[in-house]
């Protein structure tokens, strides 16, 4: 087996995350705080390390925090992260290999790419809570209740929206982009790169200034080729908008009245080459006082962006629901045509949680034509 690459030499690491004149993003010691808690828990825990060295691209992200279109991962990949080691394997997750096996099924009955991108960003999006602003809370909860001890494995199903349990499912921007990334290379539908990074508008430069007064910046988000081209996926935001860059080679994406602009770690706002620039890696020193309160320094750059939980981008957020008798948070949306939307919820009936699905318009959601679209309910 082939040895890790020694250290490199260390040198200075500025203090903050910025954006520089070139507009290349530079994590800065948030980056470095970030590699202390790896060495730390692989000194705790050495087993760890070997499954992250083991598994397929699984050191690459912890290294760079990128998976490119050739970088196949597969059963045994697996993510550190401040409160949890993921882990991707269909052999020992039951919920991931159905989830996978279902997907097969549709994919069959569509034809374009296209579609078949979409429905599948679609399911994982539905997987993980979907648009709803509470997915985060959602998440804190389970892993409260999971309450695994530090390195331990945590299947990604474990997060998952499961057949017949009152858990609808709770994923950050992380989950869905490595969990569409592990699909699209089983299931053999479009190459694929995974990328990390911040979203942050167009004239921030100082990263860690924008990330305490706004409660986020790190990211995560999903590059897939199709007909040749490149598409930035965000799974967390807009779940089945494929977009092309501008005509500055930039990606945007508009949440309220505020537009944002993707950065990617040690990387510019495009997407057509996904190579790191060359460069002499930077060890964090090991006795340095400034990482005392490590694991809740480095919770601020867990990739956790989601703009549903502070301005809603969709353009119907709730829906009235005829057998609740109540407005329910709505978890997917996507137009039909000028002022109507198909949009998806779920309802707690009869002591079960069922999936709902109908038309509306931006007009009419707690009355109105609504209810004559009675709900078709589906057993989730």
């Amino acid at each position: 087996m082939a040895l890790r690459p020694p250290p490199s030499r260390s040198k200075p690491v500025p203090d903050e995350s910025t954006i520089d004149a070139r507009g290349r993003y530079h994590p800065g010691r948030m980056g470095e705080i970030r590699k202390q808690a790896h060495e730390k828990l692989f000194l705790q825990r050495p087993s760890v390390e070997q499954r992250v060295w083991k598994g397929p691209g699984a050191w690459k992200w912890k290294e760079t925090g990128r998976l490119d279109f050739d970088d196949v991962i597969g059963d045994g990949f697996c993510a550190r992260y401040s409160r949890e080691f993921l882990v991707f394997n269909k052999k020992e997750d039951k919920v991931l290999a159905e989830f996978l096996e279902d997907l097969k099924a549709k994919c069959k009955r569509k034809s374009d790419q296209k579609d078949m991108v979409r429905l599948v960003a679609k399911e994982v999006s539905m997987a993980f809570g979907g648009l709803d602003p509470k997915v985060a809370s959602t998440w804190q909860k389970r892993i409260d209740v999971l309450a695994l001890p530090v390195g331990d494995s945590l299947h990604i199903g474990k997060l998952m929206r499961q057949p017949g349990v009152r858990f609808s499912g709770a994923g950050m921007c992380r989950h869905r982009t490595l969990l569409f990334k592990y699909l699209m290379d089983e299931l053999k539908v479009a190459d694929c790169a995974a990328l990390t990074g911040v979203i942050v508008p167009p004239d921030v430069t100082n990263v860690d200034k924008f990330r305490k007064q706004n409660g986020f910046a790190d990211h995560a988000w999903n590059i897939v080729i199709i007909n040749g081209a490149n598409n930035l996926l965000d799974i967390m935001n807009t779940p089945t908008e494929l977009r092309t860059p501008n005509d500055k080679g930039e990606l945007q994406l508009k949440a309220g009245h505020t537009s944002y602009r993707y950065y990617r770690i040690e990387g510019g706002a495009g997407i057509s080459s996904l190579a790191a620039p060359r460069g002499d890696a930077c060890e964090p020193s090991s006795d340095d006082d400034d990482y005392a309160s490590l694991p809740e320094a480095e919770e601020e750059m867990d990739a956790c962006c989601n703009f549903a939980a502070a301005a809603p981008s969709w353009p119907v957020d709730e829906v009235y629901c005829r057998s609740s008798g109540k407005l329910e948070p709505v978890l997917y949306c996507e137009p039909r045509e000028p002022g109507r939307y198909l949009v998806e919820f779920e309802v707690e009936i009869g002591g079960k949680c069922w999936r709902a699905r109908k038309e509306t318009s931006t007009s009419s959601r707690s009355g109105g034509d609504v209810e004559k679209h009675g709900p078709c309910f589906k057993d989730v």
